[in-house]
């Protein structure tokens, strides 16, 4: 397989040739803080998901993959998943100069709420790094949680490009009632860093997820390049569910023009999320 950078003329081609329509959105200097958003699907004509030649979930802001409880019937408690924290440079894109974003996280909530999307679900809990690159290739890394609509909070761990980080999330209390307690942990692997913290938060518990994304402020902000994203080990409710390519799988094409695939799962749940490869051909 050829793996060319996917240009934004390619990308909006793309999407032309799907039905999607891109504006050139004018962006201005985002603020430090940036944050997380439950997925931001592309729309058919008709309202229903948009969905990728290969029939994957069409994302604004998403890559990787999921598991939702109108697809398997559960809720989900505890999520974990491993991964190498991917180098980035600054990409091609339409954001005239702006700082350009990447973030790798691991989540219950935030997804949609029935197989054609007609609804998303609100709650989302999360944690992961962060990788922001500047035009002159300046770049800097961070981990963080967020539990909407509340802001992110930065985790006191050094992160690095290059560094294997753990994360994992567990609902430790009632978990069907109104006052769900949550335990948070992440450990770089790289340093011998390790971080917890308990989180009061009310999920829907109607998802899980393993995320590579744009994040957002005030919008979807641009993708820097971090080549491929590898993630590992998938885990929700104590254990290593199947993961389906075509049920499962997100596709991104973000509104900056650039596009994130995914490759398809192995046995132990890890799988790659690769920047602008072409065509929506599935990267390695």
């Amino acid at each position: 397989m050829k793996s060319l950078r996917f240009a934004p003329a390619a990308a909006l081609a793309v999407a032309s040739i799907l039905g999607f329509a891109f504006a050139s959105p004018a962006l201005a200097d985002p603020p430090p803080l940036h944050g997380h958003s439950p997925i931001q699907p592309h729309r058919n004509p008709d309202g229903s998901l948009g969905r990728s030649p290969q029939f994957l979930a069409l994302s604004q802001n998403w890559a990787g993959y999921e598991i939702a409880n109108f697809q398997s019937g559960q809720k989900y408690t505890s999520a974990r998943a491993s991964w190498i924290v991917a180098p980035i440079t600054f990409g091609s894109t339409l954001s005239q100069g702006s700082d350009e974003y990447a973030a790798t996280w691991v989540g219950i909530g935030g997804f949609c709420t029935d197989a054609n999307c007609g609804g998303i679900d609100p709650t989302l809990i999360q944690l992961g790094t962060q990788s922001e690159v500047a035009p002159d290739g300046t770049a800097t890394y961070s981990a963080w949680y967020e539990a909407l609509p509340q802001a992110p909070v930065t985790i006191p761990l050094a992160i690095h490009a290059g560094d294997q980080v753990t994360a994992s999330l567990q609902c430790a209390g009632l978990c069907n009632g109104q006052k769900q307690a949550w335990f948070l942990t992440m450990t770089n692997l790289s340093t011998n860093q390790s971080w917890s913290h308990p989180v009061a938060y009310n999920s829907s518990l109607l998802s899980v997820e393993w995320i590579e994304e744009a994040p957002v402020m005030g919008g979807v902000l641009p993708l820097a390049n971090f080549n491929v994203a590898t993630v590992a080990g998938a885990s929700a409710n104590g254990g290593l569910p199947v993961l389906s390519f075509l049920d499962n799988g997100i596709v991104m094409i973000d509104p900056w023009g650039q596009a994130v695939l995914v490759s398809e799962p192995d046995g132990n749940n890890n799988f790659a999320a690769c920047y602008g490869f072409e065509a929506f051909v599935p990267c390695p």
